[in-house]
């Protein structure tokens, strides 16, 4: 290899990234570069093409760009990056010339055949494996690869081609720049073979040329005492195959010898053989004469610091030990090594910056020089100047940092106080010029607090106002703070006698200064000590400012933590204080004087007031801008001529006149005059004032005075003289009373319709307050009314309350109140308009005496027929009971089949008359109470479907049911009986079509509807359907279509359950009935009951007085299967359940005299030792008799029964008889 193909390369780093690896390879392929010079932890190395082929093969593998090797134009190797941009998953082995668009294929071919013989290059489209075309460019050049005639292609894809170029460019500039920086660098690199002979070289030194050295040997170029050993450390690394470095000298034969950093390392070909070396030689020959001449520095300057410093120290390289110090009594001497010396003489603060300092003069191995502060041996604080420097080893490293330092402190003081004296100026200044652009003062307080707080680097900053208390303590009014961010507000009103001494200091004008609050004798009060720290106050400043006497302000700067104020900072506070007080003071004054001058012109203009000056003597006139409003001109000179013209003809002699008086020694002149206004020819009243000032001699000098607008005021009294007039008019005509009450309750006015009213004169009313004619019991009452209505509203509801005449009799009265107000929207009186309602009142006792006589009636009757319940139900039970075994025991002829049929009909009709009249009477006497339970609304709606579906199919109709699986809480007998009258009003009145029994849910609820197809009612009678006994379509009373009571019936069970019970109809389409009511969870499944009619038997006790139906029960009772006593009163039942066996017990609960059924059923039960079933038969619909005592140990049947009811309840109670 030449040396022109060395140098291209030569300093070229293994590429670190796509970009750097392309270039690289550029150069490998093209044939610019054989090799490169990689830095390595053991030094730099040089890797020819031949023995990189590793290295290389992971940087082509990197590439983003393609890089192929063809041979006869079959791909015989390439990298990653082509199978990428084609999405083909193979391409080695492939014919590239197939990949090339057809378009661009000829041209591709002679380029290739033009890449065999040399560098190339073109623009091509390849085709993607999805078909689309990837513009590319492409280099070529001949290439030996595995013995074989091979052309080497880099395919770089259109879009990176910009980014491609401009990164070459840069390489070669930066090739440009290496070359001629390493022309000027002390480093010489070069190559030499097995016999030590040089093959390449660059940037030779000792004025050698590289064709000079080239092919010789070192014992041919070096001086003989140097050239040995440089070829034992050459023939070392050929022999051990590993790199040295070593310092060595070489010169030219007789000359100057020259010292060099030598780095070694063999060169290798192909198959691993050593076949040379590469060297690397950096000329450190002024270093090595400078490391030297800095030793023998170093000797002289420890000579001399030891001689002339007053503070010698010795530190270890890396400072981290301090092996002595000594500093004559300034510092404490230290005389054995340790690493404690931060510590000992560095302040916290001060550590970051030495340190950083050092840090920079150990990576330097330079000086180290440092103005810093230190702890002093007497225990404050001071400045040393600090050098040091750093004492070499003969490997250039550290070994001892030798220093002295100087004591600078009073320098120091000297500079800070002359910077803070200067600082302080220019602040000072700043504060003046910021105060100059404000006007208030409270702006001038809050721009102080602030800059003064930054300034201080303070926590808080306050202006705090100072005033007399009514204890003659002063107290402190907090109203600007500025607030750093670490201590709460302190805004508010604090007393001064709190913070201790400092009160009487501040008093006497002088500032108080606390560097610790905690530790300041002066503020050693428990109850001080507390005040502080409920501020939250260590450390302050006050500086008090005293006017007139007494203090007036203090400027307070306050430090959460305790804090040391310097001479300085204190100078400062009083400073601003001082001046802050003026400003604010003249802000305050300039403030209150342009308000002043501001509500003066703002008064005359709201006002309507114009003002005039005029010099007699001179005769000229002065106005203000209101004044030529008044008069309606422009505001140009005008004379005193001019304006009296302007007045009206009428009163123009009298304002002359009385001017003139005024002029000729009257001074002052007041008066009301008209002028016709210029600008809108309207006529307006004027109102003037003037006053004529006379000299020492009594001439007259100038008339001033005022004139103002005042015709509204003139229109004002014209419409109150009328509208006196009218309300007057009005006052009197009214037919209610009116009465005005001052606040302090006189009456003040009123109309002749009060007096009346209260049988008083005029006069005499005047004399009396609203209490005197208001009673004792009404007072708190309108009291209440004044102060929750009257006073906050402005006026009252309508409210009632009662007036005592002067004859002392008392009357009603109705009447709403009104608040009059004062101009300065004061109250100041109360009126009213008052109406006499006697006459209203005894109608209303009347009517309500009325109403409740009609309810005493109503109540009457219910509880009539709630008692007479019992003895209308006995003869109407006999017959329930009797027909049953009538039919029964007669074998009928068709006739008699026919009679006793009617004879059913007609009991039954009467049956249902009579229990739903009774049933109407029992709810409205109270007589039935709800027992609600968990009931399956499912269960209960199909049942009645079940019931009723061969009803409605018996008369053509068809009854559907749509049911939902949910639970209600309620009465499960009352909700039958309203579904069961919508159910049957449903069939009733439905001709065609049929009825639905449906559930709809409604969130937490369920609503269940009955809609029939049938008549429907008419919108305005959707109410009277629940009254009682009204019917809409049975004109002719027809038992068989119902009584007109069912739904009156279910409007009193569903206000009982509170049902919400809706209904919609269209008259000729149908109605729907409705009622709402909540959903619940089901309870526990209950155990399953048996059949009641499986088994019949048992001896039963019956108790009635009436002895048909007595018999009738008896006689149903033997037919069922049972064996029967029967007793008519109680006294007799007990007797004869002691003679024979009592299973159960049947009994009314009126028996005439004597005991009642419940207290004879419980006497039998204890004399028979056992719990017994007893079954209570009642028509009483009022609850009063059967609440008196507990019945929970009772089955009820209310009068009348059926037969089969009676039999179904007793077989159920007498089940746990069969179980025994």
């Amino acid at each position: 290899m030449s040396e022109e193909r060395v140098a291209p390369g030569a300093g070229r780093a293994l590429p670190a990234t796509a970009v750097e690896a392309v270039e690289t390879l550029e150069a490998l392929v093209m044939g610019e570069a054989d090799g490169l010079v990689v830095e390595t932890a053991e030094g730099p190395r040089v890797f020819i093409l031949r023995d990189a082929s590793e290295p290389y093969r992971q940087l082509i593998e990197r590439m983003s760009q393609a890089a192929l090797i063809l041979n006869d134009g079959i791909v015989v190797y390439c990298n990653g990056a082509l199978a990428r941009a084609l999405g083909r998953e193979l391409v080695i082995g492939a014919r590239f010339a197939d990949l090339v668009a057809d378009a661009d294929s000829k041209r591709f071919e002679a380029f290739l055949r033009a890449g065999a013989a040399g560098s190339q290059s073109c623009e091509a489209a390849l085709a993607k494996a999805d078909g689309r075309l990837l513009p590319t460019r492409m280099t070529a050049a001949p290439l030996s690869f595995d013995g074989l005639d091979c052309v080497a292609l880099v395919v770089t894809p259109l879009e990176d081609i910009e980014s491609w170029r401009a990164a070459r460019a840069e390489r070669v500039e930066s090739e440009r720049r290496l070359t001629f920086a390493l022309g000027n660098s002390p480093v010489v690199m070069f190559e030499q073979d097995l016999d030590l002979r040089y093959t390449r070289i660059f940037n030779p030194k000792l004025g050698y040329r590289v064709e000079d050295v080239l092919g010789r040997t070192e014992a041919e170029l070096s001086d003989p005492s140097c050239a040995a050993r440089l070829d034992q450390i050459k023939r070392d690394v050929i022999a051990s195959g590993k790199p040295v470095r070593a310092e060595a000298q070489t010169g030219k034969p007789g000359g100057p010898l020259e010292t060099y950093d030598l780095y070694v390392e063999p060169r290798r070909d192909a198959s691993g053989a050593i076949v040379g070396v590469v060297c690397v030689a950096t000329d450190i020959t002024e270093r090595n004469k400078a490391e030297e001449a800095l030793r023998e520095s170093e000797a002289r300057f420890r000579a001399l610091t030891e001689a002339s410093a007053s503070i010698i120290y010795r530190m270890s390289p890396d400072w981290r030990e301090m092996r002595q110090l000594t500093a004559e009594g300034f510092l404490a001497s230290v005389e054995t090594a340790g690493e404690s010396w931060r510590d000992t003489f560095i302040p916290p603060d001060e550590r970051p910056r030495l340190d950083a300092a050092i840090a920079e003069s150990i990576r330097r191995k330079s000086l180290f020089e440092l103005e810093h502060r230190v702890l002093r041996a007497d225990g404050g604080v001071g400045w040393i100047l600090s050098r040091a420097t750093p004492l070499l080893d003969e490997r250039g490293e550290i070994r001892e940092w030798f220093g002295a330092a100087a004591d600078v402190t009073a320098r120091k003081e000297a500079e800070e106080v002359l910077r803070e004296s200067e600082s302080r100026k220019e602040f000072l200044l700043a504060l003046a010029d910021a105060f100059k652009t404000l006007d208030s003062s409270d702006e001038i307080v809050a721009l102080t607090s602030e800059k003064l707080g930054r300034r201080l680097d303070a926590d808080q900053v306050i202006f705090v106002e100072v005033s007399d208390g009514d204890d003659h303590e002063d107290h402190v009014v907090v109203t600007r703070a500025w607030n750093g961010g670490a201590m709460a507000s302190n805004v508010g009103v604090h007393r001064l006698a709190d913070f201790g001494q400092a009160r009487q200091e501040l008093r006497a004008d002088r500032t108080v200064v606390v560097h610790d609050v905690a530790a300041d004798p002066r503020l050693r009060e428990a109850q001080v000590q507390a005040r502080y720290r409920a501020a939250g106050v260590g450390a302050f400043i006050s500086v008090p400012i005293v006017s007139n006497g007494r203090l007036a302000w203090v400027l307070s700067v306050h430090e959460r933590d305790a804090r040391r104020w310097s001479a300085s900072e204190i100078a400062l506070v009083e400073e601003v204080a001082e001046r802050a007080w003026v400003w604010a003071e003249r802000a305050r004054a300039e403030q209150a004087l342009r308000e002043g001058e501001h509500r003066i012109a703002e008064a005359q203009a709201r006002a309507g007031i114009g003002t005039f000056w005029w010099d007699l003597s001179s005769g000229r006139t002065t106005f203000n801008p209101t004044y030529y409003e008044l008069y309606g001109v422009s505001p140009v000179p005008h004379g005193y001529d001019d304006f009296l013209g302007l007045i009206h003809p009428l009163d123009r002699g009298a304002v002359d006149a009385a001017i003139q008086a005024a002029i000729a020694g009257g001074r002052l002149y007041e008066m009301e005059f008209r002028l016709r206004r210029p600008s809108d020819d309207a006529e307006v009243w004027i109102f003037t004032k003037g006053e004529a000032n006379f000299d020492e001699a009594g001439r007259p000098l100038v008339l001033t005075g005022i004139v103002q607008d005042i015709t509204a005021r003139k229109r004002a009294e014209l419409a109150l003289r009328e509208s006196e007039e009218r309300y007057r008019m009005l006052h009197e005509g009214l037919r209610d009373g009116y009465c005005k009450v001052t606040m302090e309750g006189a009456l003040a006015e009123f109309n002749a319709v009060y007096c009346q009213m209260l049988g008083y004169a005029p006069e005499e009313l005047r004399k009396l307050t609203y209490l005197d004619v208001t009673p004792q019991r009404w007072r708190a009452f309108e009291d209440e009314i004044v102060r929750t209505q009257i006073l906050p509203r402005g006026f009252s509801d309508l409210y009632e309350k009662e007036y005592i005449r002067k004859d002392g009799t008392v009357f009603p009265v109705e009447l709403r109140t009104i608040l009059m107000r004062d101009a300065r929207g004061e109250p100041c009186a109360m009126w009213a308009i008052v109406r006499d309602i006697s006459i209203r009142k005894q109608s209303e006792s009347a009517l309500a005496a009325a109403k409740a006589e009609a309810e005493r009636a109503n109540l009457d009757k219910s509880r009539f027929l709630a008692a007479a319940s019992h003895d209308l139900r006995q003869p109407v039970q006999s017959l329930m009971l009797l027909l049953p075994l009538l039919e029964r025991q007669v074998q009928p002829t068709a006739k008699a089949a026919q009679v006793l049929g009617l004879m059913s009909k007609a009991l039954g009709g009467l049956n249902v008359l009579l229990t739903a009249v009774l049933d109407v009477s029992r709810l409205d006497a109270g007589g039935i109470e709800p027992s609600p339970e968990i009931v399956s609304l499912r269960g209960l709606c199909e049942r009645l479907a079940a019931e009723y579906a061969p009803k409605a199919e018996a008369v053509g109709l068809e009854l559907r049911v749509r049911a939902l699986d949910l639970f209600a809480r309620t009465d499960p007998a009352l909700l039958e009986r309203v579904l069961r009258n919508f159910l049957e009003n449903a069939l009733r009145y439905t001709r065609t079509g049929g009825a639905l029994l449906v559930m709809r849910r409604r969130g937490s609820k369920v609503r269940i509807d009955v809609i029939d197809t049938g008549v429907g009612i008419p919108a305005d009678r959707q109410t009277d359907i629940f009254k009682e006994f009204t019917q809409l379509d049975n004109p002719g009373r027809d038992l068989s279509r119902g009584l007109g009571l069912g739904l009156a019936i279910v409007a009193r069970v569903s206000s009982l359950l509170d049902l919400n019970v809706a209904v919609a109809s269209r008259p000729g389409r149908g109605s729907r009935f409705s009622i709402t009511l909540p959903v619940v969870e089901p309870a526990a499944q209950k155990p399953a009951m048996h059949d009641e009619s499986e088994w019949r038997g048992g001896a039963v006790l019956v108790i009635e007085d009436n002895q048909i139906l007595r018999l009738a029960i008896e006689t149903i009772l033997r037919e069922s299967g049972y064996e029967t006593l029967a007793a008519a009163s109680g006294e007799e039942a007990i007797d004869l359940a002691g003679r024979g066996r009592v299973d159960a017990i049947v009994t009314d609960y009126r028996l005439g005299a004597g005991l009642n059924g419940v207290e004879a059923a419980r006497e039998i039960e204890r004399r028979l030792g056992r719990k017994t079933p007893k079954l209570l038969l009642t028509g009483e619909t009022a609850n009063q008799r059967l609440d008196e005592t507990d019945l929970s140990d009772f089955e009820f049947l209310y009068k009348p029964i059926s037969v089969e009811k009676l039999q179904a309840k007793l077989a159920l109670m007498l089940e746990p008889v069969r179980a025994r």
